[in-house]
């Protein structure tokens, strides 16, 4: 299982191949520590009034809402959860 949730997948975009997110892979990054977050990152984050657990909560107990190829710093996706009140962001 550890290498199918590794295993580069690939989706169609326009004109283009790129790696889709998995959002398994994500949520064992996070349970595991072991993700980079940026300062950009935290400076929205903080813009949001968000707090870091929040964020890795959405990252735990959220859904892939929209995948996006690289728009300039990678492949990234929209995470989405629903709360008493919605809280979504991109992760790159």
């Amino acid at each position: 299982m550890w290498a199918a949730a590794h295993r580069k997948r690939q989706a169609f975009y326009p004109s283009k191949l790129y790696r889709v997110m998995d959002i398994e892979v994500i949520k064992t990054k996070v349970r595991a520590n072991e993700y980079i977050y940026p300062h950009h990152a935290d400076l929205e984050r903080r813009a949001d009034d968000l707090t870091l657990p929040q964020v890795e909560d959405t990252l735990l107990t959220g859904e892939i809402l929209e995948q996006y190829p690289d728009t300039g710093r990678g492949e990234s996706c929209l995470v989405l959860v629903f709360r008493t009140s919605c809280i979504g962001f991109e992760l790159r």
